[in-house]
């Protein structure tokens, strides 16, 4: 666990390259649950797992560790369709006899969004989905944006969090929204 100024960050492995050969047994699916429950009994209130599109056991030991969904996207079809793929794949998982999943969808993060009509399909084609996931489970998630902005790649490029580099653009805004309704949630 890495200690740093707003939170505490722990780093994947190199061992996660390959999940199915490492993590070869019926069980290790819920090793990542275990993992969080030993650390919110160590005091971590939120505990934020990153997972990239790649479908693969990590994912599925992903959806198993959380109680709460922030599915991210960009503009393109594609990336919108990945999307939907993942609360397919959720609510599948939500509803297997065993119930693997047991977290919700709470929300839609659009990344990158540019005032033009496909931004306007993007957010439209995403509270939709989020219409959908209310009609199936009762919970209608919300939709955000992050604008595209200089100040991202400056906030990758320098390594600070935008939210630190410039904390009252309209991009940091819209990450603070983001924060303010996780912690609403509990």
């Amino acid at each position: 666990i890495i200690n740093l100024d707003c939170f505490d960050l722990i780093t994947a492995d190199e061992r996660l390259v390959n999940p199915q050969v490492t993590f070869n047994k019926e069980d290790d699916q819920y090793l990542l649950k275990d993992i969080c429950e030993m650390l919110e009994e160590n005091g971590y209130d939120y505990i934020l797992i990153d997972h990239g599109p790649q479908k693969d056991l990590l994912q599925k030991m992903a959806y198993i560790a959380s109680d709460e969904f922030f599915i991210t996207t960009l503009l393109a079809d594609n990336d919108r369709a990945q999307a939907k793929n993942a609360v397919e794949e959720i609510k599948a998982l939500q509803n297997t006899r065993n119930k693997l999943v047991t977290g919700e969808i709470r929300g839609f993060v659009i990344s990158r969004v540019k005032k033009a009509n496909l931004a306007e399909l993007a957010i439209e084609d995403m509270a939709e989905e989020a219409e959908n996931y209310k009609g199936d489970r009762g919970i209608e998630p919300k939709v955000f944006t992050i604008p595209d902005a200089i100040a991202i790649q400056e906030a990758q490029t320098f390594k600070i969090p935008n939210t630190v580099a410039h904390r009252s653009s309209t991009v940091s805004r819209n990450y603070y929204n983001i924060a303010d309704y996780i912690c609403s949630l509990t």
